[in-house]
């Protein structure tokens, strides 16, 4: 597979496998083509994105948790899309198993949406993502915002969730990728650099640069 945006291309003639029922975690330092991988996953055509090579993806069902805005306009928007949600039953589901983060959910949707901060709305996001239906998740950066207590409810809920699909998902944060993924993909440049399980890439890079990214991120 070979993928760019215009001129530039942000994916030079990788080969990935996905296996089903685990999490992937796709590392790699700014612009290596990490969600890139997610759109192309997702089958997103655009003016700007192209892409070219077999994509073979066996699943009926995609949900796609795109990053977080940062924009006002679109955190507003964002903001007014989850008070307008119908939330019944949908915290007891997704959080049932892990009282501290079904609390946490309740104490946001209990307070005015004009006081939920970034980390309030990632975490509704995130709810409403694995409430929902699909035999594929592609969730991008899901623990930007979020703070360190949360990330262990992050960690269980998207192992959860690969129980009965495949889970792909884009981070920068290494000690959660080392918490939360099985198989973890080492992206640079557009190329992959490593890939394979998430412990025998931590402990073993295969190269001294992979070894600085996994020591210094970056």
């Amino acid at each position: 597979m070979t993928a760019g945006y215009g001129s530039k291309t942000a994916l030079h003639q990788v080969c990935l496998r996905f296996p089903n029922t685990r999490v992937t975690a796709l590392l790699g330092p700014g612009g290596s083509g990490k969600s890139t991988t997610l759109r192309i996953l997702e089958g997103q055509t655009s003016d700007d994105l192209w892409w070219q090579g077999e994509r073979r993806v066996d699943c009926s069902t995609t949900v796609f948790q795109t990053q977080l805005p940062r924009n006002p306009f679109e955190v507003k928007q964002v903001r007014q899309e989850l008070a307008d949600r119908s939330w019944s039953g949908t915290v007891e589901e997704v959080w049932g198993t892990i009282p501290e983060a079904a609390e946490a959910v309740t104490r946001i949707l209990d307070s005015r949406p004009e006081d939920w901060s970034l980390w309030h709305l990632q975490l509704l996001r995130l709810t409403v993502t694995a409430h929902a239906s699909a035999d594929l998740y592609l969730i991008d950066e899901p623990e930007v915002e979020m703070p360190f207590s949360a990330l262990p409810w992050l960690t269980l809920q998207l192992r959860r969730l690969a129980r009965r699909a495949l889970v792909v998902m884009v981070t920068h944060n290494l000690c959660f990728a080392r918490q939360a993924a099985h198989e973890v993909i080492l992206l640079a440049d557009g190329h992959v650099l490593q890939y394979g399980e998430t412990e025998s890439l931590f402990e073993h890079p295969s190269s001294p640069r992979i070894e600085q990214f996994l020591q210094l991120g970056g």
